[in-house]
């Protein structure tokens, strides 16, 4: 299951520490962009932050100090609108990546609904959080 440690691990691994509170919009265009094959590096965040939240772990690691913390959160304010799919034809990029959202909205909801029964392992968490923040 999605935890915060498969999070963070991805974080690095992808090297997607240059996403941060400090970073702008204007130049953040590299991790806004989605590729033909994946969505861009920021939404695959703002996705997995996301789901973090539905598995109730948001509530316990969002409040660390962290750099994993600062760009989850960061990826949680980017207006969909801001997102962008570089094509041969420009007059297809908004209506691929609208189509996107609809789509991934609703596979989201579904995903949800499948692994609402699941434990998650934040509510063990949750009964042991200050003895392991201690």
């Amino acid at each position: 299951m999605v935890g915060p440690a498969l999070v963070f691990a991805c974080i690095e691994l992808l090297d997607l520490a240059k996403i941060s509170t400090t970073t702008t919009i204007s130049p953040l265009t590299e991790p806004l962009e989605f590729d033909p094959r994946h969505p861009s590096d920021a939404f695959r965040l703002f996705s997995s932050a996301r789901l973090l939240e539905q598995l109730g772990w948001w509530e316990h690691v969002s409040k660390y100090t962290s750099h994993y913390i600062d760009i989850l959160k960061f990826v949680r304010t980017i207006p969909q609108q801001d997102y962008l799919f570089p094509c041969d034809k420009p007059q297809f990029e908004h209506m691929v990546l609208n189509t996107f959202f609809r789509i991934q909205g609703q596979v989201a909801e579904l995903l949800a609904e499948v692994v609402k029964e699941l434990p998650s392992g934040s509510e063990d968490y949750a009964k042991h959080e200050t003895d392991i923040l201690c």
